[in-house]
């Protein structure tokens, strides 16, 4: 015996949009899997952070109705999809069904399509994602832990995740985690990378307390950790808004960099502390490079592809631009040309792809948001200049 789940959902915006976000892994991604591939002949995979997955063929794709086969990981048996688009006033008429549902299957799909539903109309008229908006939160800025890294800490582990710094006021700081600490575990679960963490993260809410197991240094640590929620962020909905944004935050980032590098010489920007952490020219080479990966990032998108990852901060980044731009008033212009280029792109998004409002929302908020990772690195220029003051003055 098998079952049938269905839904109906009228979604203020043309059906070639719901379309587009049927079938096309950008749209994907903004409200039913985390990870979408799909090949020109129609097979697809689906994936989800917490180990899911879903691999099928699309057998029927037209402006009408689109279907699916759907076959999850770990399930024998093979369902079906369908959605039926039907023009309405003020926008599109979804009726979904899901057939030929094993039993042991049920409830699980019960839970996705009941939230997918929700997601699917809340993202495409209004850009948001709530599996981002309403999720809780730790309140830090993750970045994977390696052998070279758990060895200059001190600590007795290559698996964790480090953390960068966390946010005045949220979950982690007022547990008493502190930047450089390593998350190793949330309530029993091992975590490593931010898959992991958001993972653990997955089913709790604001409010909800957590066991966080880290490491400081030697010691290993275990406090209780009740999870922030998340500030609204208001993202920008044309590109002349984008536009206006990103000039107030470049205004107040430049100011802020022709502050930290006033009457400094060649010598203080060039200078590297016995750490081994970045000079400030370095870091202002890797803040250049993110421009450009900001850049093409964008293109990506409008292109028909977001799925564009960070990998790590190796060398080879900063090697071509700083043998280019030898000293730090050439990399300060770079980069406020960099910020310029990032502005002039984001006008030039064409309407298409503003009317995908989950995928322009999310360019915006992207975009709008690392302005946070250049005032971390800003931070770091600050150690650096200080570094060298302090030493100029030991041994003077």
């Amino acid at each position: 015996m098998t079952h049938t789940l269905s839904f109906t959902q009228t979604i203020a915006v043309p059906p070639q949009i719901v379309y587009k976000a049927l079938t096309n892994k950008v749209l994907l991604r903004q409200w039913l899997c985390d990870n979408a591939a799909i090949e020109g002949s129609g097979n697809f995979l689906f994936n989800w952070n917490d180990g899911r997955a879903v691999m099928g063929e699309y057998t029927t794709m037209d402006k009408e109705r689109v279907a699916l086969t759907w076959q999850a990981k770990g399930s024998g048996g093979v369902s079906n999809v369908a959605f039926a688009l039907t023009p309405s006033e003020g926008g599109t008429r979804v009726d979904g069904a899901h057939t030929d549902i094993a039993a042991d299957d049920l409830d699980a799909l019960k839970l996705l399509w009941e939230d997918a539903a929700e997601r699917l109309k809340i993202a495409l008229e209004t850009g948001e994602d709530t599996r981002v908006t309403r999720r809780p939160m730790l309140g830090i800025f993750p970045s994977e832990l390696d052998a070279a890294k758990a060895a200059r800490l001190g600590i007795p582990t290559e698996r964790g995740v480090y953390i960068d710094n966390v946010i005045e006021g949220k979950s982690a700081q007022a547990a008493g985690i502190a930047t450089g600490d390593v998350i190793v575990s949330i309530d029993g679960k091992p975590v490593w990378n931010f898959p992991t963490l958001t993972s653990a993260l997955r089913r709790h809410l604001a409010g909800n307390t957590v066991t966080v197991e880290f490491y400081r240094g030697v010691d290993k640590q275990t406090v209780f950790v009740p999870l922030s929620g998340r500030d609204p962020i208001e993202k920008p909905t044309t590109p002349a808004a984008l536009v206006e944004a990103l000039n107030a935050l470049i205004a107040e980032i430049d100011a802020e960099l022709d502050a930290i590098i006033l009457d400094i010489p060649e010598d203080g920007m060039e200078h590297t502390s016995a750490d081994g952490e970045w000079s400030a020219n370095e870091t202002l080479a890797h803040l250049i490079f993110t421009e450009r990966w900001l850049q093409i990032y964008l293109w990506s998108a409008v292109s028909g592809d977001d799925s564009l990852e960070w990998i790590d901060n190796n060398v080879t980044q900063r090697a071509g631009i700083m043998t280019a731009y030898t000293t730090g008033a050439e990399l300060v212009a770079l980069f406020k040309r960099g910020e310029a280029e990032i502005v002039e792109a984001a006008a030039a998004i064409p309407a298409a792809f503003v009317a995908e409002r989950p995928a322009f929302a999310r360019v915006a908020e992207t975009l709008t948001t690392m302005h946070e990772h250049t005032r971390e690195h800003f931070a770091q220029m600050r150690a650096a200049i200080k570094n060298w003051t302090d030493t100029a003055v030991v041994a003077g």
